[in-house]
């Protein structure tokens, strides 16, 4: 009997070994697709001129997603993870807008678009974003966070300006004839 107590206990520390492995082989495989789950991302962000951001609700701090500063053509460190600091950047005439705006949805636990500029900080031109944040809630419902994204639309903003301009031109022509 004391040879079949050793077996089971034998047994039952293989057994727990054999699992512990399992499971660390499942870890590194999750690892692995999660890499490379990030990896495409990352890729399809680029490629579609998108960057992801997050806001923590209660520490008032943004978390912009890699190479978003590089692909916006602004100079390192200047987007920080202050939320204050970001506001700060947009357009007065545009903080004026999206300001109460962004807040009332923060306050109310709504999601959130907007359009606003940022001047570039070397060049001085106006960087416009379209951006959309999704309340992201916890157990309890309370929202701790949204996630969302931004994207350039610059070269949209130039191209409506233009087709104003060349509207309003036609219409004059037209006017004379």
């Amino acid at each position: 009997e004391r040879d079949l107590r050793i077996l089971d206990i034998l047994a039952r520390q293989a057994a727990d070994v054999i699992e512990r492995a399992q499971a660390q082989a499942a870890l590194r495989e999750s690892e692995e697709r999660l890499r490379r789950s990030e990896h495409t991302l990352r890729m399809a962000t680029q490629a579609a001129q998108i960057y992801p951001w997050e806001i923590d609700v209660a520490a008032q701090t943004i978390a912009w997603g890699t190479n978003t500063t590089a692909a916006l053509g602004f100079p390192e460190g200047m987007l920080t993870d202050s939320l204050g600091e970001t506001f700060a950047l947009v357009h007065p005439d545009d903080l004026a807008v999206i300001g109460p705006l962004v807040n009332a949805a923060m306050e109310d636990g709504r999601d959130f678009e907007i359009e606003f500029r940022m001047p570039h900080p070397v060049t001085g031109e106006d960087v416009w974003l379209w951006s959309q944040g999704t309340a992201v809630r916890d157990a309890s419902g309370q929202v701790v966070r949204y996630a969302g994204i931004a994207r350039n639309v610059t070269e949209r903003k130039q191209a409506e300006r233009e087709a104003v301009a060349a509207k309003s031109t036609f219409e004059a022509l037209m006017a004379y004839i």
